[in-house]
């Protein structure tokens, strides 16, 4: 099930009080996103139109790992250890860039993983990594350490994959207020949401949705009909639309059509 809180309790101080008070506030009411079953290339098969974002598998239930679809892109959120090893291994799912959270170690354990299985399923180039202040030294430390094992792999492999050179990863870095995606129709702003911690506030189709890590602090006020994604330990005075992970892929928005 999709835990989709009421949007009308979205400010009220006092139903995020009484929710923490009783734990688990009941059974969620019925979400008013439609919502898909985590197929076999689900996420593959999401439509450019759509705007939808997906749990992530084979990771720790504690790490927190998003899967963005919208405007034909695929944005990774998180990239704790395990994420390779399920949906984006499986169903050869490209991430067009990944955005880190933060530094610690739950978030970048699979970094590692995901340079190779993206490159093993035809990632064509540099995969981007945005972080903040310290992001670009993980990065170049990383493609540096594994410079011998990315020509091993190219040697045993590369006759079947892309060029040796489109294996590494490449580092933007951010700091709150700048944009850590932008393709014109699909913006992801970087916000600071706790001591080296971001959350990612993305536009797409009219729509606004804020994503907060676990661990993040809430903004005490939102933009208009922003939806907020968060998990259940968020701190603040406004209560998540859509509790993060959910078990299934969530659609914001849906091209009518389908």
């Amino acid at each position: 099930m999709v835990s989709v809180l009421p949007s009308a309790y979205s400010s009220s101080g006092f139903a995020f009080g009484l929710c923490v008070m009783v734990a688990a506030c009941g059974e969620p009411a019925a979400s008013k996103f439609d919502s898909a079953p985590l197929e076999e290339d689900a996420i593959k098969d999401i439509a450019p139109s759509d705007f939808a974002i997906a749990p992530c598998d084979g990771v720790a239930a504690d790490a927190f790992c998003a899967i963005l679809a919208a405007g034909g892109k695929r944005v990774l959120i998180g990239a704790p250890s395990g994420v390779a090893d399920g949906r984006i291994k499986g169903d050869a799912i490209l991430p067009d860039a990944v955005l880190l959270p933060s530094l610690h170690p739950s978030a970048i354990g699979g970094l590692d993983e995901l340079r190779y299985e993206t490159w093993r399923a035809g990632r064509n180039g540099l995969l981007p990594v945005v972080g903040g202040i310290g992001a670009g030294d993980l990065v170049d430390g990383m493609n540096a350490a594994y410079r011998v094992p990315d020509a091993m792999a190219f040697l045993a492999e590369g006759q079947d994959r892309q060029g040796f050179d489109t294996i590494p990863l490449t580092a933007k870095t951010i700091s709150a207020g700048d944009l850590a995606f932008d393709t014109g129709d699909l913006t992801i702003e970087a916000r600071r949401v706790g001591p080296d911690l971001f959350g990612f506030s993305v536009k797409y189709d009219d729509q606004i949705v804020l994503i907060l890590p676990c661990d993040a602090a809430l903004p005490t006020s939102i933009d208009g009909d922003t939806i907020i994604i968060a998990c259940d330990d968020v701190v603040g005075t406004l209560i998540p639309d859509i509790l993060w992970p959910a078990d299934a892929i969530v659609f914001i928005s849906r091209d009518d059509a389908e």
